[in-house]
């Protein structure tokens, strides 16, 4: 029989809902049996694409003898930590203080009340069971000793996120060059990105590398950001067939990837590529843009118009089964030419090789290089990798395809809508900036319901909208409107912003909560502070504050954003911005004069379109053919477009010509 998860929205939830272990979703109902029965709880949290949280599945949550003990002793929680990112946080935090790791799935054992007492990430069945087995004898037997541990590791949790009250008055220039130079001596120079295996592409630190180097004329920075991204593009990381990055490679040089894809990170790396292309208009980054697009469109664009969450690992029971090759495969499908140009563009069964014959593809030789060697023209061989790779997607498309996660969040969504914005304005194109309003369509369209924003929104559950959403979606509205000029986007983004502060500012700390400050404190209130692989949304916010003051005059905003800045610098520590790009893109709007460009007239759209084919990330815009915005106001002449250009709110005079106002931007 099915337990409690088989109606819930999550495809992970769902995964487990024929388990024999009597699983319920968070929730009261779970709580107050804990409470009642006085049984200790489990709470176990993970993903769909996790790879270990499967295999923890089949090993212990369903097999009946594990399972005879938890639904005995325990009161057992299934948590998509996608969907609570709030109580995965908690939990994670907890394990970290007494194990010094975490990580998914993560296992967790609490008191009734939720007070976490032991907890780790992958158990073996044999190492589960004992576990359960100590936890529980010591609970019949001394549950005083259990109680006081829980109020001593509540307290470690309230005390680590406590941040220091002797912040500076004032933020220097040197607390971001100083910070910047720090992070030079965790740089991999042969492969790019930072440290060594296993490696994650850290979108926010190449955002903030990429801003740092432009605006403070570092050539040494942006080498190492175009590296890295060249890297990233050519790896085995990136799917070299379909488009999309996995979330992270195992090896230190972007090989074999833990082959899940997920919305959140090909997101902000579309954005990033983006950006890129604007700074250097490499061909390589716009391949990558065009094909991340297709593949989200093709593998992730559900029917209501919105983006799922991820792609599993797993295909058939094994990791990356779906994406490698067997040279005998490769030989029986391509032409004896083709398959030369690609077992060497790859270096099949050399350094393409990953494990049992399989080889994951990654460009080791490129085609330039091929050429000078086989004195064959570029042209051909182009052709034949072209030939080539239309054969081995189809082939692929022929496989049994990893699962869709496809429950959609709005915060992830937003980061995609944000990606898609920058693509539309890299690019030029007017597809493409369709396609974004689509999507912010759809968005409003089915997470915001009943006047209130869920995070998460179908017939069967519904989680109210938390603080990453609601920054991730006021940015990606901002975004939106300097990508159209349309004035609803803006008021939408000024409207979630005033929200965001009034349910999550938490103005002692500077911070925002990830739990709306109306709620009570659970456990220990959880205040986001580094940036992951999903920026924090405090770092979000206080970069939306920045760019909502210059569009609108208002210093409170810039005042605030400063605030949670120095809040946060003594965090950052010897590794400078290593763990805060976020943070340091925000410090880079405050210690830079940012630049606010007005072009108010009926050419308004096709003057911005021409103007923003660089990066400026700097800058702030404002166009339209109406006074609406208060960059705009009394700027506005009839039978002329004018452009007004203007730092720190001194403006110089407007000018008619887009040739003029370039020569002033890009100075």
């Amino acid at each position: 029989m099915p337990n409690r998860l088989q109606k819930s929205a999550s495809p992970y939830l769902r995964q487990h809902a024929h388990n024999p272990v009597n699983w319920y979703p968070w929730s009261d109902e779970a709580l107050l049996e804990a409470r009642y029965s006085q049984r200790l709880m489990i709470v176990s949290i993970g993903y769909s694409a996790c790879h270990w949280c499967h295999v923890m599945e089949r090993e212990s949550f369903e097999d009946e003898a594990v399972a005879a003990v938890m639904n005995e002793h325990f009161v057992s929680i299934k948590i998509d930590r996608e969907a609570r990112p709030d109580l995965d946080a908690l939990y994670m935090q907890a394990v970290q203080i007494m194990s010094g790791r975490g990580g998914w799935p993560l296992n967790v054992i609490t008191l009734p009340d939720g007070r976490p007492i032991y907890g780790g990430t992958y158990f073996k069945r044999e190492d589960w069971l004992a576990v359960l087995q100590q936890l529980q004898q010591l609970w019949d037997t001394d549950p005083e000793k259990v109680m006081q541990f829980a109020t001593k590791l509540r307290e470690g949790l309230q005390a680590v996120n406590l941040l220091p009250d002797n912040i500076q008055e004032a933020f220097r220039s040197t607390d971001l060059s100083d910070r910047a130079d720090s992070m030079r001596l965790h740089f991999d120079p042969r492969w790019g990105g930072y440290g060594q295996a296993p490696k994650f592409p850290m979108p926010q630190l190449w955002e903030f590398s990429l801003h740092y180097g432009s605006i403070q004329k570092q050539p040494e920075m942006l080498e190492k950001t175009h590296l890295t991204l060249e890297k990233l593009a050519l790896g085995g990381i990136y799917d070299q067939l379909g488009g999309g990055f996995a979330r992270y490679s195992v090896d230190g040089y972007w090989h074999v990837p833990h082959f899940e894809k997920m919305l959140y990170d090909n997101g902000q790396l579309l954005q990033l590529y983006a950006h890129a292309f604007q700074q250097n208009r490499k061909p390589l980054y716009e391949k990558v843009i065009r094909q991340t697009i297709n593949w989200a469109n093709r593998e992730l664009c559900l029917e209501n118009g919105l983006f799922a969450c991820a792609l599993d690992a797993d295909s058939e029971g094994e990791e990356g089964k779906y994406y490698v090759w067997t040279l005998a495969e490769l030989q029986q499908l391509l032409t004896a030419e083709e398959y030369a140009v690609v077992q060497q563009h790859y270096d099949l069964d050399g350094k393409g090789h990953w494990e049992h014959g399989n080889q994951v593809l990654m460009v080791f030789e490129g085609l330039e290089q091929i050429a000078l060697e086989t004195k064959q023209s570029l042209y051909q061989l182009e052709q034949l990798l072209t030939s080539a790779q239309a054969k081995m997607l189809a082939k692929r498309a022929q496989r049994p395809a990893p699962a869709r996660d496809h429950k959609a969040l709005l915060g992830w969504n937003a980061i995609y809508l944000s990606g898609l914005a920058a693509a539309a304005t890299a690019l030029q194109e007017e597809a493409l900036r369709q396609q974004a309003c689509a999507l912010c369509a759809a968005m409003l369209q089915h997470f915001y319901q009943e006047e209130r924003w869920y995070r998460l929104f179908t017939e069967h559950e519904k989680v109210p909208a938390q603080a990453e959403d609601l920054s991730f979606m006021a940015t990606a509205l901002l975004d939106l409107y300097e990508l159209t000029g349309n004035i609803d986007y803006f008021n939408q983004s000024l409207a979630l912003e005033a929200l965001l502060t009034e349910q999550f500012y938490d103005a002692e700390q500077c911070l925002l909560s990830m739990t709306p400050l109306q709620e009570a404190d659970f456990i220990s209130r959880q205040y986001e502070k580094s940036d992951n692989v999903i920026p924090a949304a405090s770092s979000v916010y206080a970069r939306l504050l920045l760019r909502l003051a210059a569009h609108s005059g208002r210093d409170a905003l810039r005042q605030r954003a400063q605030n949670m800045v120095l809040r946060i610098l003594p965090e950052t520590g010897s590794s400078g911005w290593l763990y805060f790009g976020g943070w340091g893109q925000a410090a880079l709007l405050l210690t830079v004069p940012m630049r606010e460009v007005a072009i108010a007239g009926e050419k308004a759209v096709d003057f911005a379109s021409e103007l923003r084919t660089s990066y400026q990330p700097q800058t702030v815009w404002a166009y339209g053919a109406a006074e609406n915005h208060p960059l705009l106001a009394k700027r506005l002449q009839s039978n002329s477009t004018l452009i007004y250009i203007c730092e720190n709110r001194e403006c110089q005079l407007p000018v008619a010509a887009v040739a003029l106002a370039k020569v002033v931007l890009e100075a």
